[in-house]
């Protein structure tokens, strides 16, 4: 099967009308084709038979959002070493402007791209996924974001029908392959970051979020809560409790002994928080609307894994999560710091 009909039976088959809509709209505005058809199906029928529409297909991969990302911070990115392995054909350049398709995929790995701006560096890397049942194949991009100017490492992909999976850990492989390749030929520090720590210090501290859904383990025990759109999310009873308890905050500070049994059980609400683990969390930015979901530990592993919830429209709801996490990340780091410090 030829690399142009697999683009193809990529794009046709996966890529939601939307996102053909977005591609057709960047090629209208600088293409003298003649888009005369009926559907955007019967026009991307022909523009794929265009190296000029693959190139634009390939360009999109870096400018999409993506359903699922983790975040790493690194240190000891040698950019020198990546020019090195470009000189070597080890690593593919690409560029918007020549128009033409570089990707270049295999079942188990890739040759990755390269895409560089002044404070990013996008590395594309390309798999090629089969649906044996149905004879298809398509390409699987991961995309892996440097952003220098943080030093924080985001690693995107998208979600595959079970069709074209071949491990039940499918997506934790396809992370693990991208760290260890940057690990083995950049030598590249990664460290990961303790997003439970941090979703902590949000729930304590954060008044612009909304936390959606939650799945609490306590005592061996899950629990799944779920909150209306504008409400927050508590556990049955005990979030009656609270509310109780500041119905009639007059009613216990009405003497000592009534003071201590308000303060007992203060510290059991307390407790229950602190000693309880929050293996998932769906989180609302208030200001933007965006959803996202964090599942710590994935697989087993140190990292969390992210999601955004809703239809993918626009690279700037993946921007809302990254700057926000950021953000805390630092105010958290912050706090921890000052505590760490003690006073004369």
């Amino acid at each position: 099967m030829s690399k142009k009909t697999i683009l193809k039976n990529t794009v046709m088959n996966l890529y939601p009308a939307y996102v053909k809509k977005i591609i057709f709209n960047q090629l209208k505005e600088t293409s003298d084709f003649n888009f005369n058809f009926k559907t955007p199906d019967e026009i991307f029928n022909l523009l794929l038979n265009y190296n000029k529409t693959l190139s634009a297909v390939e360009m999109y991969d870096y400018q999409k959002p993506f359903r699922h990302f983790c975040y790493f911070k690194y240190s000891n990115l040698n950019e020198q070493k990546i020019k090195m392995l470009i000189e070597q054909g080890k690593i593919i350049i690409f560029n918007p402007k020549f128009e033409k398709p570089v990707d270049e995929f295999d079942i188990t790995t890739s040759k990755p791209t390269i895409y560089q701006l002044e404070n990013q560096i996008f590395f594309k890397f390309s798999y090629l996924l089969n649906d044996k049942i149905n004879d298809k194949s398509i390409k699987y991009p991961v995309l892996a974001v440097f952003d220098k100017i943080n030093n924080w490492l985001e690693i995107r992909f998208d979600r595959i029908g079970l069709a074209y999976k071949n491990s039940p850990i499918f997506y934790k492989e396809k992370i693990d392959g991208v760290l260890e390749y940057f690990s083995r030929n950049f030598e590249l520090e990664i460290t990961h970051i303790d997003f439970k720590a941090v979703v902590e210090y949000m729930i304590s501290n954060k008044t612009d979020i909304t936390f959606m859904a939650k799945k609490m383990l306590r005592n061996g025990t899950m629990a799944h809560l779920e909150a209306y759109e504008d409400e927050e999310t508590s556990l049955p009873i005990i979030g009656e409790l609270e509310k109780l308890l500041e119905e009639n905050k007059i009613l216990f500070e009405k003497n000592s002994d009534t003071q201590k049994i308000l303060n007992l059980l203060e510290n059991f609400l307390t407790a229950i928080e602190i000693k309880s683990d929050l293996p998932v969390v769906k989180i609302k930015l208030n200001d933007t609307e965006t959803k996202f979901g964090i599942t710590h530990n994935y697989k087993g592993a140190e990292y969390s894994l992210f999601m955004l919830y809703g239809e993918l429209i626009g690279g700037e709801m993946m921007d809302n999560v990254k700057n926000y996490v950021m953000q805390c990340c630092r105010e958290f780091d912050t706090k921890i710091s000052s505590d760490a410090v003690p006073e004369k």
